[in-house]
Order: structure tokens, then C-alpha cells, then sequence
């Protein structure tokens, strides 16, 4: 195994992949995956020690709500818009699966539709990624703490029509990708409690919603007077709550 002239070889026999580094690679290579994806693209993963440098100390601080309308909506009022990428492709995948479940199984036209069909999939799931990385490596790199809701969304996704959307929004990697990130480069994220009323308590007041309260109200007003945006007023309590 070993690089060469950017070109990978295993060492078994003469066969070389071109490779198109993501990051230059630091330090002495101590292990390397390689994995072939189903639309034949092969991946390398090479393990080195390196040592990460902690960003400077941040003053400020921030609450996050998750959603799906928006994917995250910022106590500082930032917002990330959800572009809801399954369902920008769905039309174009489900015509390729139908196409693909006419085929003979094994055929060289199966492989092909099964390919296409699989470049989409691998389409959606790199667009998510991405946004995903973007959206978490902003959060770290401007707020010293960063305050979520403990979600489970193991059992969110249990209601079936929101599943889709929830998936979809990447709640479990946003929160992964905040916990491993916050650890390597000095942040902080604080958890609240899944049950405390952050969207329906009002933020001037503290006076909870005196109506029959639903995912469908987007905006209320207190008895107090004062109007609210349900997922800013979310992430002013999350912001509040979390640095407790």
C-alpha cells in the first residue's frame, strides 16, 4: 500500500486509483481505509496524529433551536434555511427507481439504473453534509458556548409524517458534529432538558400559552402584549436556559 505521483496502490498488484485530496495530509499516515461507494467511487480514509490548535476565547454565546421549516434558528436571530433536499430530488429518484424496478435483475440496464439511482441518493446525502459542516463549523468558530434541547430523535421520527423531515434536517449529525467539534477546539455545548416549554413560554413574561398548543402555530401573543416568533422565542429560552 502506499502513494505515488497522486495515485493510490494497494500493493497486491499493479492497479493504481487517482486521487483527488480533500486536505493535505499531515504527519505520518499510521492507517488508511479504503471503501468503494455504490456509485463506484472509492474512498480513502488515511488516520495521522495531529495536533488541533484551540480557537482564541469567544465572548459570545448563543441558543439554537432545530427544526424543520429551518433547519436552525440562532438566539442572535441567524437563521439556517432548510433546503429540503429529498424532497427537491424525490421526483427525479422515484422515476429512476421505477424505471430500475422494470429491468431484469443482473442485467448490464439494471446496473446502470441502479447506478443513476444511487448517484441521486449520494447526491442528497452530500448536500446534507455539506450544509450540515457549514452550519456547525460557523456555530463553533463565533460562540464560545452553544446551547441545544436534548432531543431523542430516535422517537421524533416515530410520528410518520414528520419522519422524512426529520431525517432529512439532520438533527442526530448536527448534534454530533457540535459535541466532537466543541471538544477539539475549546467550545462549550450546554444541553437543556428535552420537556422544558421553550416555544410556548413567553420570554418577556414567563407566562406559558394559555390555548390548545400545536406544531401548526408559528406565531402568538402573550397575554402581556407582546408578540412572538415561535422558533426565536424557542431559542432565546434554549440560549437562556443553557448557560445556567
Amino acid at each position: 500500500m502506499g502513494f505515488k505521483n497522486s495515485c493510490f496502490g494497494t500493493g497486491k498488484d499493479e492497479t493504481t486509483i487517482k486521487i483527488k485530496w480533500l486536505r493535505s495530509l499531515v504527519g505520518i499516515p499510521s492507517s488508511c481505509y479504503v471503501s468503494k461507494t455504490k456509485t463506484g467511487k472509492y474512498d480513502i480514509s488515511i488516520l495521522v496524529e495531529e495536533e488541533i490548535c484551540q480557537l482564541p476565547a469567544s465572548n459570545k454565546t448563543v441558543g439554537v433551536d432545530l427544526g424543520i421549516k429551518d433547519v436552525a434558528i440562532c438566539s442572535d436571530a441567524t437563521v439556517f434555511n432548510n433546503p429540503r433536499t429529498t424532497k427537491k430530488y424525490e421526483r427525479k429518484l422515484a422515476k429512476e427507481q421505477r424505471q430500475l424496478a422494470r429491468k431484469v435483475k443482473g442485467s448490464n440496464n439494471f446496473k446502470k439504473k441502479r447506478s443513476k439511482a444511487a448517484k441521486i441518493h449520494e447526491k442528497i446525502a452530500n448536500v446534507r453534509s455539506d450544509l450540515t459542516h457549514k452550519m456547525t463549523a460557523k456555530l463553533i468558530n463565533e460562540n464560545q458556548v452553544i446551547c441545544l434541547e436534548s432531543l431523542k430523535v430516535k422517537n421524533m421520527v416515530k410520528n410518520k409524517k414528520l419522519a422524512q423531515h426529520i431525517l432529512d434536517a439532520n438533527f442526530s449529525d448536527i448534534e454530533r458534529q457540535l459535541q466532537y467539534k466543541s471538544d477539539g477546539y475549546g467550545r462549550t455545548v450546554s444541553k437543556i432538558d428535552q420537556w422544558f416549554p421553550s416555544s410556548n413560554m413567553c420570554s418577556c413574561c414567563g407566562v406559558l400559552y394559555s390555548g390548545q398548543w400545536s406544531l401548526a402555530i408559528r406565531e402568538w401573543t402573550c397575554d402581556c402584549g407582546q408578540k412572538h416568533d415561535r422558533d426565536l422565542n424557542a431559542a432565546t429560552h434554549i440560549h437562556v436556559e443553557g448557560l445556567r
